[in-house]
């Protein structure tokens, strides 16, 4: 049995019309997406911590540029 918990009710989606079968089929696989793609950006966001860290230990005075137009990132 395929089964639902939705506002605090559980459906047997099997029982449901096959456009309702179909939406819940697509609203999991949705879901799953959504989960990927916040872990795929918690990773990025952890990266660009670590990799801004790299970037600052390996900064020298010796790169210093006086000019003062500068290129942010």
């Amino acid at each position: 049995m395929n089964i639902l918990s939705m506002d605090g009710v559980t459906y047997d989606i099997d029982k449901l019309s096959q456009e309702g079968q179909v939406a819940c089929v697509l609203l999991n696989k949705v879901q799953g997406k959504i989960q990927e793609a916040t872990m795929e950006l918690d990773i990025f966001q952890a990266s660009s911590v670590s990799l801004t860290e790299k970037v600052k230990a390996a900064l020298t005075d010796d790169a210093v540029v006086e000019d003062t137009e500068t290129d942010e990132t």
